[in-house]
């Protein structure tokens, strides 16, 4: 489970429309609150899913984000159908990594 998975149900919803929402709206509709790096940092919007969790919620539902204003505080998802495929890539390698290292007995 995903601290990010309320971001994915919420865009599951969407059944593939694009969505322009402010971060205020955004986190109303997910009942998340973005930390201080999503309002300051394009970084943290990246659509990237190496070590980005957030990032591979949206992505796995079929969305990248487009259109990222920092100073207006407002973001754009897009649907995006080889966003889907790397994020389910990139889960299924944290998953496995998370098994090999339960099975050696070493901290996870």
């Amino acid at each position: 489970m995903s601290k990010y998975d309320p971001l994915f149900d919420f865009l599951a919803t969407l059944g593939g429309e694009p969505l322009a929402i402010a971060f205020d709206g955004l986190e109303r509709a997910t009942g998340l609150t973005l930390p201080y790096a999503a309002r300051h940092h394009r970084q943290w919007w990246s659509n990237g899913t190496n070590a980005h969790t957030q990032a591979v919620a949206w992505m796995a539902v079929g969305y990248k984000v487009t259109d990222l204003d920092l100073k207006a505080g407002t973001v754009r998802f897009v649907p995006d159908a080889t966003a889907r495929s790397a994020a389910h890539s990139e889960r299924f390698a944290r998953t496995h990594r998370y098994q090999r290292r339960k099975a050696a007995g070493q901290r996870c």
